[in-house]
């Protein structure tokens, strides 16, 4: 959640953050503006949540603004299934090939001492 604020006298104003009554976060305040943190709803009960911004200045006068979250949806996803290699590949060519290559590159070798000799 983000916003503006202005007060009329000037004076500053201190904000404050609620989840359901329960004081949570701090509120970050640039100029005139204010912004929420993230907040992971995965940690309260699943359902309906309000989140209040109150905003007070000195004199003790608030204004608040609050919104409804439903975090359900967070506890309905299923989690992703990590991804296996399947092993039954009948493709076997590249260990055989790579062998044989191998072999041929160690005759070569042998071939090429024996010549300097």
């Amino acid at each position: 959640m983000n916003g503006q604020f202005s007060d009329p006298d000037g004076e500053e104003v201190d904000f404050s953050m609620e989840v359901d009554g329960t004081p949570s976060g701090n509120i970050a305040v640039s100029g005139n503006s204010w912004n929420t943190p993230n907040i992971n709803f995965i940690l309260w009960e699943k359902g309906e949540h309000q989140v209040r911004i109150i905003g007070c200045d000195i004199s003790g006068k608030c204004s608040e603004v609050s919104q409804q979250v439903n975090n359900s949806l967070l506890f309905d996803q299923v989690p992703n299934q990590p991804d296996f290699i399947d092993d039954d590949d009948s493709n076997g060519l590249l260990p055989a090939s790579s062998a044989l290559l191998t072999i041929i590159s160690l005759f070569i070798g042998l071939i090429c001492v024996r010549g300097r000799e």
